[in-house]
């Protein structure tokens, strides 16, 4: 569990890489899921990723 908490407003940095630098993508289909989760966790709409039953 993370020991600081993230702010509203704030800008943030996300590592493209996993641990012992291996690829977080396997293949397109992945990164797209990725872009899309993205989309719709910050989307204002309450329950979306409900809704696309990730």
């Amino acid at each position: 569990m993370r020991k600081t908490e993230f702010a509203n407003g704030e800008y943030y940095h996300i590592f493209n890489r996993g641990v012992d630098k291996r690829e977080i993508f396997c293949n397109a289909k992945d990164y797209d899921r990725f872009v899309l989760a993205m989309k719709l966790l910050n989307n204002g709409e309450n329950g979306l990723m409900i809704k696309w039953n990730f």
